[in-house]
């Protein structure tokens, strides 16, 4: 018996980026029925858990593999917006960061300048900017 589970675990795809975040907003979402018994949200803290359990022990690893990279990518396109959206308000007075829509870099331009062609230093994409 043990050597039918070690085989089986041995070939699971395992936690990858998308599953850690399904588990934990499962987690947040039982928490949160705990406070307000909301049957709604015990619903879909157990789908959620399933959800990730089911990607966890899931022995197609190709298509895990490419819905995890699918959902990477939005996931880092959100996370620079936000960081973006937080330097912003951090340095309003001096500078104005914005994204290169191609590859994600953050640029920071002066304020007060008008509309401003905006080099990435990384892609080489160019694109107007009003700072």
């Amino acid at each position: 018996m043990k050597d039918k589970i070690k085989r089986f675990l041995r070939n699971s795809h395992g936690m990858d980026r998308l599953s850690q975040h399904l588990y934990y907003l499962s987690i947040v979402f039982f928490v949160i029925s705990l406070f307000t018994k909301s049957n709604i949200l015990r619903i879909l803290s157990l789908i959620g858990l399933f959800i990730s359990l089911f990607r966890s022990l899931s022995q197609k690893h190709f298509k895990r593999t490419k819905e995890d990279l699918l959902y990477t990518k939005y996931y880092n396109k959100v996370v620079a917006r936000v960081k973006v959206f937080w330097l912003n308000i951090k340095h309003f007075k001096t500078h104005k960061y914005v994204v290169c829509k191609s590859c994600n870099q953050q640029l920071r331009i002066p304020k007060k300048q008008g509309k401003v062609i905006v080099t990435c230093s990384r892609c080489r994409n160019k694109f107007e900017v009003k700072s």
